[in-house]
């Protein structure tokens, strides 16, 4: 995600009357996507831009989600506190936050999602890491169509998302160098 410190405050941004949400760790969006949920009256979709996978179930029996937990900001609060690794998107299915999440993303998936409602799917022309980080003229092409109708239309031909839905862009799938030279943006 984006370092705060990179743009200015407050934490959201209002682009064309949606909100944007700005986040050190992926985990992070949890408090925003519960609090768009308790607005609507169905759990909304999530289409994910993201270079690596997304598909870790959450474990933690502390933080045990429930189908009522996006109402319970206290146990929110602690799921972010305590989350690691991207198991925000099982936590958030289950708490019914969000009602399915598809994540776009550019590396191969190496462990298939347990949750039924949590998927994958992959740009099949993205070359390896280490052409990308040695021959940047070579990857720019496929840098520069991440974003394109072309690529995301092929990926989401079955028509997804079918509702209401959250937008979620983790940079390092936007292919920058900053973004492979330092994953923790």
């Amino acid at each position: 995600m984006i370092r705060k410190e990179a743009v200015e405050r407050p934490l959201f941004l209002l682009f064309l009357m949606k909100k944007i949400h700005i986040v050190d760790l992926h985990h992070e969006v949890l408090p925003h996507w519960a609090e768009l949920r308790r607005t609507l009256d169905e759990a909304p979709e999530v289409l994910c831009l993201d270079f690596h996978t997304d598909v870790i179930r959450c474990r933690r029996a502390g933080i045990a989600p429930h189908e009522k937990a996006y109402r319970d900001e206290n146990l929110i609060r602690k799921a972010v506190q305590d989350l690691r690794h991207d198991e925000h998107f099982d936590w958030a299915l289950r708490s019914n936050i969000i009602s399915k999440a598809v994540i776009i993303s550019l590396a191969e998936c190496a462990v298939p999602p347990e949750h039924p409602l949590l998927e994958v799917r992959r740009n099949k022309v993205v070359p390896d890491m280490d052409k990308m980080r040695n021959s940047p003229e070579e990857f720019a092409p496929v840098a520069q169509s991440v974003l394109s109708d072309g690529f995301l239309n092929e990926l989401l031909s079955d028509g997804f998302p079918h509702k209401k839905y959250i937008l979620d862009i983790d940079c390092d799938h936007i292919l920058s160098r900053a973004a492979l030279e330092h994953p923790e943006l």
